[in-house]
C-alpha cells in the first residue's frame, strides 16, 4: 500500500483571477418557415490576469494569449465559433466549427 507524499496543486493559491473582453453572439434566419438557420459566435478576450499569493509576494501571470495558464485551456485573444443548421419537421442537423 503507498501513502501520498506530496500534493501539487496551483490553483490552491490563487488571490485572483481578473478578465475582461467582449462576447457577441448571433442567430440569422431568413424568414421564420425557412429551414435554415446560421449561427455566429465570437470572443474577444482583452485580458485574463491570474494572481498569485506567494510568501514571497504576489507573483501575476498574463493569461491572454497562452495554453496553459486558465482553468479553461487555450486563451487566444480572438476565437470564433459558427454553425448551421437545418431542421424538417421534427428533426434537426447541425455542423458547427471553431
Amino acid at each position: 500500500m503507498s501513502k501520498i507524499a506530496y500534493v501539487n496543486d496551483f490553483y490552491a493559491n490563487i488571490g485572483t483571477i481578473r478578465t475582461g473582453g467582449i462576447d457577441f453572439a448571433s442567430v440569422h434566419a431568413a424568414h421564420r418557415r425557412r429551414p435554415v438557420r446560421l449561427r455566429l459566435r465570437r470572443q474577444l478576450l482583452a485580458f485574463y490576469n491570474i494572481t498569485l499569493k506567494l510568501k514571497s509576494g504576489d507573483a501575476k501571470i498574463q493569461g491572454k494569449d497562452t495554453y496553459d495558464a486558465g482553468l479553461y485551456g487555450a486563451l487566444p485573444q480572438f476565437k470564433a465559433t459558427s454553425g448551421l443548421d437545418w431542421s424538417l419537421g421534427g428533426f434537426l442537423a447541425g455542423l458547427t466549427g471553431r
